[in-house]
């Protein structure tokens, strides 16, 4: 199972950006809430991941999950910016 490490969360009022590493090359997924980054298990054989959830409401606070290859991050609470 992969190892999890410098996991990063970048925001915009309507978008929620998460990179990662991971020690063996795996597949890139991520959930904010209910919603699945458009972009899950695009970049399957890699260490280095992004993934990018869309289409979210300005400041509001969103539970995010990154998985990788069976192993998962823990749920962490992120909040968009406000709507510009």
């Amino acid at each position: 199972m992969p190892v999890i490490s410098n996991l990063v969360y970048t925001v915009t009022d309507t978008t929620i950006v998460a990179t990662w590493t991971t020690d063996v090359s795996s597949d890139s997924n991520l959930v904010a809430g209910v919603k699945n980054a458009i972009d899950n298990g695009v970049a399957a054989n890699s260490t280095s991941h992004q993934c990018i959830v869309t289409g979210l409401s300005p400041s509001t606070l969103y539970s995010c999950t990154v998985t990788s290859g069976g192993s998962s991050s823990s749920p962490q609470n992120v909040t968009t910016s406000a709507a510009l």
